[in-house]
């Protein structure tokens, strides 16, 4: 199995976060002081003055001004965990994102956003130079007219609201005359052209190549269906696993894997002597201790899940040609592996099975 060490890496921060931030949200909480108890001090604190004198006076105000200070230290505790909050809440969410990896009908989102990547960075830079060069003309040629491109950051952020398409009359044109009302228009038509009308495009145009690169490639899966079928035939193996006892998937691709690479190394004319090199559903039933009529289940399973034939059966007693008799389909359906041809069986083959 291949991983990818930086998303696994992440996932390993993300859940001892998980695990560790609570902890101390909760530690720290223990520690505060209930708000109404601040109250009550906060309260107290003219209630028990003495006397109106300058000393009382002076002695209360430092009393309110220690509660206070309580309060404030309180509010930045939880200001401080707010935004805590929200940076576990974020790393979860991406967390989350890549997840949808899982599957890959359901992997559109990270697969198309992976193939548009490299073109995504050119784009941006192209994007970067342009956007910034006309707000820094914006702010240079018109800051002192318009108050909304007065500073370099003003400007920008006003670009960004003319990027969504906010406006594009600015306020304070209509003061403008002569060649400051040409300087502005000049802006705006190079702004719209380039920038909206075009790079806005191009971005689009972009994501959308790489969705629909995405979306032919899973078309073409014979080792999937739905996410929802999927699941439904997880619950299945996983059923018919327990019933019959059948081995861990790790320890059945293992030997399924084994049995390929032995398979490979045959020589070419001995993978076509009229019978299927692979191996055979003997050596399933010994391998793995199972009975007959698992190891039947087993092989059923297997045939309804496949989109090519996979378990073919042949006697040695047919006639001269010696026909290779192939079962009826259970299912059409691809539900978790990719196939090449092989043998199970005494008396019966399969498709080499490249377990995913």
């Amino acid at each position: 199995e291949k991983y990818n060490l930086g998303l696994m890496l992440y996932e390993i921060i993300s859940r001892i976060v998980l695990l560790v931030y609570p902890l101390i949200l909760l530690i720290t909480w223990a520690q505060q002081v209930p708000m109404s108890h601040e109250y009550d001090l906060l309260l107290q604190t003219f209630l028990n003055n003495e006397g109106m004198d300058e000393a009382h006076l002076h002695h209360s105000v430092a009393e309110y001004f220690k509660v206070k200070s309580v309060i404030y230290e309180e509010a930045s505790w939880l200001e401080r965990h707010r935004v805590a909050a929200y940076v576990v809440l974020y790393v979860q969410f991406l967390q989350m994102v890549l997840a949808f990896n899982v599957h890959p009908r359901v992997a559109m989102l990270t697969s198309t956003v992976q193939k548009a990547l490299y073109n995504m960075m050119h784009f941006f830079f192209v994007f970067a130079i342009l956007f910034l060069m006309l707000a820094f003309m914006a702010n240079f040629l018109l800051g002192g007219r318009i108050h909304i491109f007065g500073t370099f950051g003003s400007a920008c952020s006003a670009q960004v609201r003319m990027l969504f398409g906010e406006f594009i009359y600015a306020d304070g044109v209509e003061v403008l005359s002569g060649t400051a009302l040409v300087m502005y228009w000049l802006y705006a038509v190079s702004f719209m052209l380039i920038v909206f009308f075009t790079l806005l495009n191009f971005f689009l145009a972009i994501i959308v190549d790489a969705f629909v690169e995405v979306k032919e490639s899973c078309g073409q899966l014979r080792c999937t269906q739905s996410f929802f079928k999927d699941l439904w035939s997880m619950a299945g193996t996983l059923y018919l696993q327990r019933k019959y006892k059948l081995p861990a998937s790790k320890r059945l691709v293992k030997f399924l894997s084994e049995s390929l690479k032995g398979f490979e190394a045959l020589s070419k004319g001995s993978q076509t002597d009229g019978k299927f090199p692979l191996f055979s559903a003997e050596a399933i039933r010994s391998e793995f201790g199972l009975t007959e009529s698992a190891v039947c289940h087993w092989l059923c399973r297997v045939e309804s899940m496949s989109t090519v034939p996979l378990v073919h059966y042949h006697h040695d007693d047919v006639d001269e040609q010696n026909e290779r008799e192939e079962p009826p389909r259970l299912a059409p359906d691809a539900i978790g592996h990719r196939s090449k041809e092989g043998q199970v069986g005494d008396g019966a083959n399969i498709v080499n099975t490249e377990l995913m």
